[in-house]
């Protein structure tokens, strides 16, 4: 299991971690951290597996975008913030997304030692788990492929209706006033995503957590909510859950998530989500997106 120092000019690791390292003899790589959190998965491909010590960059959730890149790798490994004392809250949002550790500066060896066995010890399992999710991938794989194909042909029949209606210039995309809430702690995501969809003739409004959502959908019936799975006051399923208690007309909830994986527990039913979107690579766009949006319109 190897041991990777991620930091950069802006943000550098307390030299204490060196320090302490250092004097238990741990051999380590350095590794730049980057700009953007896409670039994580191409930082880390191709690296052997094992743990990763960054310092906490809580703007804009950094921190909790970066462990969700990580946790979207084939190869394990175990992310471990350290910085001085953190702020609480967020600190629930990291180890909800798969923060291993938290490492308060200035480090002593103990306390290293000690995350250091508890980190090992999750990167073993992960491994068993790895293992064992490949043999039930090779017994379950027919009856997965039909659920999908289930799925898609759901979704081919929403599109094809709706291209209908584009060329003959009717249905919910001519004939309602569509209307979409965007939830999401980036300014820059929501912009992307509102003058796409302004194309489309339909209108959108900005919010940047749950509270602001709410207050929005108290003021005004939105047909849908598209939301990041992730907020700087909850996660989306307790967004949903609000709305459907309080929203005299319950909208569609499209959740906007970087961590697949986690579909099919938030697509239960008892959490009131319509649609998951992994969201796209930089180099995919954002329009790849459009087709849930239209297909849960059409749903109605």
């Amino acid at each position: 299991m190897k041991t990777y120092l991620m930091q950069n000019d802006d943000y550098p690791l307390d030299v204490s971690l060196f320090d302490t390292l250092d004097a238990m003899s741990i051999e380590t790589r350095a590794l730049t951290l980057p700009a953007d959190h896409h670039d994580m998965s191409a930082l880390l491909d191709g690296l052997e597996g094992g743990l990763i010590f960054f310092p906490a960059v809580w703007k804009d959730l950094f921190c909790v975008k970066l462990i969700q890149e990580v946790s979207l790798l084939p190869v394990p490994f175990e992310t471990i913030i350290t910085d001085v004392a953190p702020d609480v809250s967020n600190l629930i949002v990291a180890f909800n997304e798969g923060l291993s550790a938290y490492l308060e500066a200035p480090v002593n060896a103990e306390q290293l030692q000690l995350i250091i066995l508890r980190a090992r010890s999750r990167f073993e399992e992960k491994i068993s788990q790895i293992s064992t999710a490949r043999r039930l991938l090779e017994m379950t794989l027919p009856a997965a492929s039909f659920d999908r194909s289930r799925a898609m042909l759901v979704r081919s029949r929403y599109l094809g209706k709706a291209f209908v209606d584009l060329a003959n210039r009717t249905g919910p995309l001519f004939e309602s006033k569509l209307e979409i809430l965007l939830v999401s702690s980036s300014s820059v995501q929501q912009k992307q995503l509102s003058r796409l969809l302004k194309t489309l003739g339909i209108s959108t409004a900005e919010t940047g957590n749950i509270k602001e959502a709410l207050q929005a959908a108290e003021e005004k019936e939105f047909t849908v909510v598209v939301s990041d799975s992730i907020l700087p006051d909850g996660d989306a399923t307790k967004l949903a859950d609000r709305l459907r208690k309080t929203s005299t007309s319950m909208p569609h909830i499209i959740v906007w998530s970087s961590s697949p994986e986690k579909a099919a527990t938030l697509l239960n039913p008892e959490n009131h989500i319509d649609e998951v979107i992994v969201k796209p690579a930089p180099e995919t766009g954002i329009e790849s997106i459009l087709p849930s949006i239209i297909a849960v319109i059409y749903r109605n």
